[in-house]
């Protein structure tokens, strides 16, 4: 619920029809990797796909925690990621199966440098 996070959902969505207003969950703010991990654990199979924004340091550990290691956007992310950069995973398991290393990393999108 944190204002820069709402913003920065914002930018994502933009204008695009179809994109789902967020649901804001205040006891998230201060989350740790684990108990996001239980939160998607929860989610209904019916959900095809979730977006996740929040802060440093947390979302990179939680992807570092899901990444099997074997996709092409694997690597450092146990380092950090900077601000506005997107890690996208693909999801093989049912939602109440995720777990470490369940999860591959499609690719680290990173705010150009224009």
């Amino acid at each position: 619920s944190a204002l820069r996070t709402t913003e920065t959902y914002k930018l994502l969505a933009g204008e695009v029809e179809g994109y789902p207003s967020p649901r804001l969950e205040d006891e998230l703010y201060e989350a740790s990797p684990r108990t996001l991990l239980t939160k998607l654990q929860g989610l209904a199979e019916t959900v095809e796909r979730v977006i996740v924004v929040g802060h440093e340091p947390v979302m990179s550990s939680l992807a570092h925690m899901l990444d099997d290691q074997r996709g092409p956007g694997s690597g450092n992310l146990s380092l950090g990621i900077p601000t506005a950069t997107a890690v996208v995973l693909d999801v093989p398991v049912e939602w109440a199966e995720l777990e470490r290393q369940s999860a591959t990393v499609r690719a680290v999108l990173r705010p150009s440098e224009d």
